[in-house]
C-alpha cells in the first residue's frame, strides 16, 4: 500500500477509486433527508470545506483501517496453510511408515 501524495485530496481518491480500497467499505448518504451535498460531481466544489475535510479525513482513516484488518486477516490464512500443508506432509510420512 502506497501513497505518494499525502494531501487530503489524493489520499481520498486513492481511497476511493483504486480496486485495493474501494470495495472494503461502502457508505451512503442520507439522501431521503436532503443529504446530498457530498454526492456524485458535487462533492468537488466543497474541498476545504470544515464538513467535507472532516469526512474525507474519516472516509481515509476508515478505508486505511479496513485494509489492514483485511491484510492481517489474509496474513493469518496463509499462516494456517502453511501449517496445514506441514501438518498433511507429516501425516502423508506417517502413512507412508505405517505400511511399509
Amino acid at each position: 500500500m502506497a501513497f505518494y501524495k499525502t494531501s487530503l485530496g489524493d489520499e481520498y481518491q486513492k481511497c476511493s477509486q483504486d480496486d485495493k480500497f474501494k470495495n472494503n467499505l461502502r457508505f451512503e448518504y442520507d439522501e431521503k433527508n436532503g443529504f446530498c451535498n457530498y454526492v456524485g460531481e458535487a462533492a468537488l466544489s466543497h474541498y476545504h470545506e470544515a464538513a467535507y475535510d472532516a469526512y474525507m479525513t474519516g472516509f481515509v482513516f476508515a478505508h486505511i483501517l479496513k485494509f489492514k484488518e483485511l491484510d492481517t486477516i489474509k496474513y493469518a490464512c496463509q499462516e494456517q496453510i502453511k501449517a496445514l500443508k506441514k501438518d498433511r506432509k507429516a501425516i502423508v510420512e506417517i502413512n507412508k511408515q505405517m505400511k511399509e
